[in-house]
């Protein structure tokens, strides 16, 4: 199986990482999502005030976030309450489309 992610980086996002690569190299294909789980994380503990787990925690999971891949939420365990990830099967070297997350 193979797993994809539906998400296209946003032109800031692009503009930011060709300013601190370079123009000549495009991000990898989790650069996109290391950088909205950077912000989000970092945004967690200004909101909180805190680097404590479960003051960050509850402020991640307080409010929706918007990010370069779109808008993100979280549910009252930590879960994504939508989107995130594709999930592909490889059958005699064709993709085949098996699941999208809910």
């Amino acid at each position: 199986c193979f797993v994809s992610f539906p998400a296209q980086p946003s032109a800031d996002f692009l503009a930011k990482y060709k300013a601190r690569f370079g123009a000549d190299k495009g991000p990898g294909p989790y650069a996109l999502y290391s950088y909205d789980a950077a912000t989000i994380l970092l945004g967690g503990i200004a909101k909180a005030g805190t680097v404590e787990g479960k003051a960050v925690g509850a402020a991640v999971r307080g409010q929706p976030w918007d990010v370069s891949s779109g808008r993100i939420e979280f549910d009252a365990k930590g879960d994504l309450k939508s989107g995130g990830y594709l999930i592909w099967e490889v059958k005699e070297t064709r993709f085949q489309f098996r699941w999208k997350r809910p």
